[in-house]
């Protein structure tokens, strides 16, 4: 009876470890790449191939846009510490706006280049 229990814990045991150990190899296999970097000391810039992102902290430029208008995800981007997540805008045709995702905090960026208006 013992041996039975033993033997019954150690495949528990060995089933779980195989379980922990496939959770980061099926993370990596299905998110995509880190697609960029993120800048600055609050994270205020994220850069994507070599096009750098603002972060829209007022709202001012993005003011049209909420976080329901999350689109496609896109890939992650990363400082080494931070990732986020991030997603296109639905109903931004011209690729201006991207919306990010750190835990629960959403935020949109838009590209440096059209932030002169």
């Amino acid at each position: 009876m013992l041996k039975k229990r033993i033997l019954i814990a150690s495949v528990l045991l060995a089933a779980g470890i195989a379980l922990v150990a496939a959770i980061p190899l099926f993370q990596m296999a299905v998110q995509k790449p880190i697609i960029g970097t993120i800048k600055g000391p609050e994270c205020q810039w994220i850069e994507i191939d070599g096009v750098r992102y603002v972060e829209d902290r007022d709202g001012a430029r993005a003011n049209e846009f909420s976080g329901a208008d999350r689109g496609a995800y896109l890939g992650s981007v990363t400082n080494g510490t931070i990732t986020m997540r991030v997603f296109s805008v639905k109903g931004d045709d011209s690729g201006r706006f991207l919306y990010t995702l750190w835990d629960w905090e959403g935020a949109f960026y838009s590209r440096e280049d059209c932030n002169a208006d």
